[in-house]
């Protein structure tokens, strides 16, 4: 008794993504419901590419200076003494005003609690930028925490 033809032996997965091992299986299961988007490779995810869109409409119109996607990490705590491990924040867009302020932006379809305890605390470590949480609502953006208008 072989294996069944669409079986990959180097992932454990068959043909059709599912998990071949009964271990693969059962977290496959337990991750199925709880499965978020998520950027691939450095691609925007579709609400993000409007987003940019919607940066770059303002951009032209010079009603801001400039913005950058997933502009890196924002430290939140210093390093654990004994892990050398810390937190960190990726904020979606980095966004330059044209009065000069800077104001770091993240679109979220779904506010997990870590998240919001994420945003909270980039706020109050970098009082010297703006933050803005936006969740996407008829086409346009709801701001959900944050200074902002609604766009």
């Amino acid at each position: 008794m072989g294996l069944p033809p669409n079986m990959d032996l180097r992932s454990g997965l068959t043909a059709r993504g599912v998990p071949g091992k009964a271990d693969d299986l059962r977290k496959f299961a337990a991750s199925a419901g709880n499965a978020r988007p998520r950027a691939k490779g450095g691609q925007m995810l579709k609400m993000e590419a409007r987003y940019a869109d919607y940066l770059e409409i303002m951009k032209r119109c010079e009603k801001i200076r400039a913005w950058w996607w997933n502009p890196g990490s924002i430290r939140l705590s210093d390093p654990d003494p004994t892990t050398g491990r810390a937190d960190y924040y990726r904020p979606d867009f980095l966004v330059w005003h044209k009065d000069g302020t800077l104001e770091y932006v993240e679109i979220k379809g779904h506010l997990e609690d870590d998240a919001r305890t994420k945003f909270k605390v980039a706020q109050t470590r970098y009082p010297c930028y703006r933050f803005k949480m936006l969740h996407p609502q008829n086409g346009g953006y709801k701001v959900v925490m944050g200074q902002g208008e609604e766009t």
